[in-house]
């Protein structure tokens, strides 16, 4: 699996009205969102999603690969119905996620991990580009609650669906992969907050084909799903010192805790495992613990800890970050968010000013489109004029001898 900015594959445009109420029924659109879709094959063909609110005993959710008619805001009879049901015998809470396995009933059976699943309307099939709506109702008389789509169509959204809130739109897909959400998967903000980590183009990854579902998905915990997290963390921080970079953290409570993994970075999205660190179980008590990182690398290194369970389950912190080393290949890039200029620092001395070849900067927006493009021939400080671009989110990358020296969000207003 690798974890990547899809800048060339997944637009997730944004709106502020969000429109989930949280009234103990799955019935208003953003009631679930779609976490994950895979239409590979017939071995890992499958989609995920999350429930925003309570599904009451016997309750029922409609999967359809049938284009909606907007004119007639209805469904066709061309393709099939998968039926989701909750049978458990209890209300299944929000912050659930489900995960619906072989729905196309290729080979292995149409399955749920949680309740049952079954094709009730035959012709049901998701492939490498596909729609993939979620509705409650009839397909004559729908109400739509969510929609996923992979591939070059922008269309077929219904009127109570809002690309960004409550529709997911994944363009010029690789075709052999599959799409899943690794964003936080705790929220103690707002249910609007919540969501729009599920829509934040940065929290999704491609990871190749290698399967389906992710078996690390949900549950989402925090106050807006009623859960309390099951540690909590009162700090989290990363020091430089002469051995290296020293990690520290305090919980305030931790109920379960097998573990802490320790995770490092140095571009803040692909992560590898440093260590492990012992958690103490189930206390009310505050916490203290420490890793120390003894080879970092040069440059700015991020870390986070995934906190796992007796029984598996896991959350993970916030990322902390340090600088190390004189020779950081680190860029500065200010001010961020900007107006028209930018300025790029190279501090004198550093890596990245130290090789023969002039360093190269690239900026991309959101739909992976490259919008300026050109050598750096001046350091330590470098200017762009960049008043014709739009009001809007961009991705910097600086790349030299092949590599990708630094990449960092800008926000232009």
């Amino acid at each position: 699996m690798k974890n990547l900015f899809l800048v060339t594959g997944l637009i997730l445009l944004f709106n502020a009205k969000l429109f989930c109420q949280q009234d103990g029924v799955i019935d208003d659109p953003g009631d679930l969102a779609f976490v994950g879709y895979s239409g590979i094959d017939a071995s890992d063909d499958g989609f995920s999603f999350v429930l925003f609110d309570d599904v009451p005993i016997n309750a029922q959710v409609f999967f359809t690969d049938e284009e909606y008619n907007s004119s007639n805001s209805n469904f066709g009879t061309g393709e099939g119905d998968v039926t989701w049901t909750n049978n458990t015998g209890a209300v299944i809470n929000k912050g659930t996620v489900v995960n619906i396995t072989d729905p196309s009933d290729n080979d292995l059976g149409i399955s749920a991990d949680i309740g049952t699943a079954a094709e009730t309307d035959s012709g049901f099939g998701i492939g490498p580009t596909e729609v993939l709506y979620a509705f409650i109702g009839t397909r004559n008389s729908p109400t739509v609650i969510s929609m996923i789509r992979v591939g070059n169509n922008t269309g077929g959204i219904p009127a109570n669906l809002t690309v960004g809130t409550t529709a997911i739109l994944i363009l010029n897909p690789d075709l052999d992969d599959t799409f899943l959400y690794m964003g936080p998967e705790n929220c103690n903000g707002t249910l609007e907050e919540c969501q729009m980590e599920i829509y934040d183009l940065a929290n999704w990854i491609d990871n190749d084909g290698s399967g389906f579902p992710n078996s690390g998905f949900g549950p989402f915990t925090g106050s807006t799903f009623g859960a309390p997290l099951p540690v909590e963390f009162t700090s989290f921080t990363a020091q430089t010192d002469r051995a290296g970079v020293l990690l520290k953290w305090q919980t305030a409570k931790e109920e379960n805790n097998d573990y802490f993994q320790i995770e490092h970075s140095i571009d803040g999205r692909n992560f590898s495992t440093l260590g492990k660190v012992e958690g103490n179980g189930t206390t009310n008590n505050f916490s203290n613990y420490t890793f120390l990182d003894e080879k970092p690398a040069a440059g700015i290194n991020y870390y986070r800890l995934k906190q796992v369970d007796y029984d598996g389950a896991f959350e993970y912190s916030d990322i902390a970050s340090a600088q190390f080393g004189d020779g950081s290949a680190t860029v500065v890039v200010y001010p961020n968010p900007f107006s028209d200029q930018l300025t790029l620092s190279l501090p004198t001395g550093s890596d990245i000013n130290d090789r023969a070849s002039n360093p190269v900067l690239k900026i991309t927006n959101l739909h992976g489109q490259v919008v300026r493009q050109e050598v750096i021939v001046s350091t330590p400080n470098y200017s762009l004029n960049l008043g014709d671009l739009v009001a809007g989110t961009y991705i910097l990358q600086v790349y030299q001898d092949g590599l990708v020296r630094t990449t960092q969000r800008l926000v232009k207003f």
